[in-house]
This record gives structure tokens, sequence and C-alpha cells, in this order.
């Protein structure tokens, strides 16, 4: 053992620099996680990006409107981009798209989106309205005769996607 510690520190400056070498070359070769995040490209590119203001006036008319409500840092919204994307290939239906992170919620906007979310919804044993909730994404909403009709918080299959947007009239 006392071989070891005089060996150490007769070579303690190559050692130094040696280990500043590896520290160097890590730092410049290896990416760290938060980079790698940011690398993930949710492209939103083919839904409808909306505005606070301009989700309101989907109830404003009688049509049947599919709005979503996510943002690009939420890991579950990235699950989910995927099958929204083939849904709006494959059916071919307007996806309205509100990302979260660029709402504001000091405004008198968001207040009353909030209260036109007034759909009843049950989230870890309360039930309230889907409003209520606005900060959990994603949300999948869809909006018949100017009022909220169906609410789902979380990522959904292709099918069960496919299915809702068949029981209210988006896709035949």
């Amino acid at each position: 053992m006392n071989k070891i510690i005089i060996h150490l520190k007769e070579y303690y400056a190559i050692y130094l620099i040696l280990f500043t070498i590896i520290v160097v070359c890590c730092l410049l070769f290896i990416k760290p996680n938060k980079e790698v995040k940011e690398e993930i490209i949710y492209d939103t590119s083919m839904f409808t990006n909306l505005t606070t203001e301009e989700a309101l006036t989907l109830f404003e008319d009688n049509k049947t409107h599919v709005l979503v409500i996510g943002r690009k840092t939420c890991g579950v919204c990235i699950d989910f981009l995927p099958t929204l994307q083939l849904a709006v290939a494959k059916y071919q239906f307007e996806l309205n798209y509100l990302d979260l992170l660029n709402m504001d919620i000091n405004t008198e906007e968001y207040t009353k989106l909030k209260e036109k979310l007034d759909y009843e919804y049950t989230l870890d044993n309360k039930t309230d309205t889907f409003g209520s909730f606005m900060g959990t994404t994603p949300m999948f909403i869809i909006i018949k005769n100017n009022k909220m009709v169906f609410g789902y918080m979380g990522s959904m299959a292709e099918s069960v996607v496919k299915t809702r947007l068949q029981q209210y009239g988006v896709i035949k």
C-alpha cells in the first residue's frame, strides 16, 4: 500500500494532466442529456396552430372541431404526437393545436377558455370541469355545436382516436 501512495505522489502531476484530458474529451464529445432532449423534433406543422384567442373562436360556430392542448416539453405529448399526425394524415380532418407554453395564464382569454372547457372529468379521483385541470397535457378535446362534448387527458391509441372522431362526426 505504501508503494502505491509513493507512486501516486511521485507521478501526481502526470495523473492530474491525464485526468484533465479525459474530462475535457468527455465534455467535447459527449452531449449532456439536456441537449439530447432539445433535439427531439416536436413538429405540429400539419395541425392548425392556434393562439388562445383563436381557440376561443372554435366555440362560436355550430361546427365540430378537434382541439389538442399540449406542450413540446411534455413527455406524454411527445409520445402522443405521432398518433395525432397519423390520424390527421389517414382521416384527413383538421386538428387545432394550442401549445400551453404559448398561453399567458394572466389573460381574460385564458380564463374564458378554461370556462368553456366545462366537460366533467375525473382525474386522480377528483371530479371537476376539464378547464380546472388546465396544465395537464395533452388534452384531447372535441367541440360540437359551440360546446365541449368530449375530453381526454393523456395519450390514446390511434384506434381510440378514430372511434372518438367517428362518434362525434368529425370523420365517417
